[in-house]
């Protein structure tokens, strides 16, 4: 276990304070084993124990040029995200950003990436995606999420999810994160169909979400 601790008489000054907390070999299996607390029970001798570990899956299919994975970022423009969700998304997706680039140097991949924002409709920052390696489309990525405004009404995850499926490459080996990064609040879409959706393609696509505001 870690502490973190201020300096006696310093304070964060109202600053947003973000812990990066990461495995130092990832893909190495674990185990943690726990004793069960059981009130009244001093002689329990229950455990539970929880394995986590990294499949390794082989494929024979074709991998379409040098691409290994895309990582899709989905962020919410809709009105509800006005205000204090709005920059809190902000920096969290700096933060995306830079992690993103230094784990495509560090583990020497060939990721792609694009950026999408979306609301009543949807905007793609570029025509088609980006390598994590041009630092020039980073940049322009950066400069799009300083820019950003809550001005894209109201919120429909449906239309750009269902868009990103159909432009997929379809090949397996290439694996497809895609981020969203909203407040969570979608009135103007179905879930039950947006469920559907992604359960269709989760063979070849993992989505993870990022939440702001209350």
């Amino acid at each position: 276990k870690a502490t973190m601790q201020i300096q006696p008489g310093k304070n964060l000054g109202g600053k947003l304070l973000i812990v990066l907390v990461s495995l130092e070999k990832t893909n190495e299996p674990r185990m943690w084993v726990e004793q069960l607390q059981e009130s009244g029970n001093e002689d329990n001798n229950n455990y539970a124990a929880m394995l986590a570990f990294y499949p390794k899956v082989e494929s024979n299919c074709g991998v379409t040029g040098n691409i290994k994975s895309e990582n899709i970022i989905l962020i919410d423009r809709s009105s509800s995200m006005k205000g204090n969700p709005l920059e809190d998304m902000k920096r969290a997706l700096f933060t995306f950003m830079e992690e993103m680039v230094k784990n495509n140097e560090q583990n020497e991949s060939n990721m792609n990436f694009n950026v999408i924002g979306f609301g009543s409709n949807y905007e793609m920052l570029f025509e088609s995606n980006r390598l994590v390696s041009d630092c020039t489309s980073i940049q322009t990525a950066k400069n799009y999420i300083s820019c950003l405004a809550a001005d894209m009404g109201g919120t429909d995850l449906y239309n750009p999810l269902r868009n990103l499926f159909l432009l997929s490459s379809g090949s397996l080996m290439i694996k497809r994160n895609i981020f969203i990064f909203s407040d969570g609040v979608l009135p103007n879409s179905d879930s039950s169909k947006l469920f559907a959706l992604i359960q269709r393609h989760a063979l070849n696509t993992r989505i993870f979400s990022f939440g702001f505001g209350d």
